[in-house]
């Protein structure tokens, strides 16, 4: 639609960067949105929720706090498995570990989006964080995380 746009011979710049704005804002929105997704998975220790919010067709890591990298899909998923003691139901109200990001930052760069952020949690604890997400099929997936 924008490069249409460019070709016409009328073009109004205010129009062009609003247009782009735009799209800068619907795509800050949808990796905000990945972003609550990967938390609320998180804290209510959802294995499916966190299964979602990753990559499948990208190669995906993660490094836990003080802990060596983890890579691969099989590898990361097994990772958060350990993490999550024990299954919380979805539809449970209570959470095993709330955590909020905080001072969240994003830079979206076309397909790829970084995400910096403090992650809190209820105990006053707090983590330097750094989540990295790409565009796949419509959607912001997860390729790394990192705390």
């Amino acid at each position: 639609k924008l490069a249409s746009r460019t070709e016409d011979s009328d073009v109004d710049v205010d129009d062009l960067q609003t247009a782009i704005l735009d799209v800068k804002t619907a795509a800050e929105f949808g990796v905000r949105k990945s972003q609550s997704e990967f938390y609320e998975a998180f804290s209510n220790g959802d294995m499916d929720a966190m299964s979602d919010v990753w990559s499948e067709s990208s190669p995906i890591r993660c490094v836990h706090p003080g802990m060596a990298s983890v890579k691969g899909r099989k590898a990361v998923m097994e990772s958060w498995k350990r993490y999550f003691p024990v299954s919380v139901p979805p539809s449970s109200s209570s959470s095993f570990f709330t955590i909020e990001p905080e001072r969240v930052q994003i830079e979206i760069y076309g397909l790829i989006a970084i995400c910096s952020c403090i992650e809190r949690n209820e105990g006053g604890g707090q983590l330097e964080a750094l989540n990295v997400y790409r565009r796949e099929n419509g959607s912001w997936k997860m390729t790394l995380h990192q705390a």
